[in-house]
């Protein structure tokens, strides 16, 4: 874990035994798995947790990315098809007959 040899773990195992003595050390030693055990626990469900937030954070911009694409696409199939529009239909022709009137659409209803 931190490169350490079997000489490493004997002297600190032999200056545990004589700062702790034979009754406390295993219990020292427990606990001391224990909390690292809880620490790489801790480690390993940050690393995956920043994993998913990069995972997230590549999809967001994606997304984005196609977004803009797809928004430009459209604006300029929108221009090209507004160009191919005559111009005669973007103002509408006078009409030369009256505009009916609600009194004139009910009476010939009636009749």
């Amino acid at each position: 874990m931190f490169d350490t040899g079997l000489t490493e773990w004997a002297l600190v195992l032999l200056v545990g035994l004589l700062a702790l003595g034979p009754k406390h050390l295993p219990a020292a030693l427990q606990q001391l798995i224990q909390g690292i055990t809880s620490l790489r626990r801790f480690v390993m469900a940050m690393q995956a947790e920043i994993n998913r937030q990069y995972e997230l954070d590549e999809i967001t911009a994606h997304v984005s990315q196609k977004r803009q694409q797809l928004t430009q696409n459209l604006s300029n199939d929108m221009q090209r098809y507004l160009q191919k529009l005559p111009t005669q239909a973007a103002t509408p022709a006078p009409s030369s007959a009256p505009t009916p009137t609600l009194g004139s659409v009910l009476a010939n209803k009636k009749s």
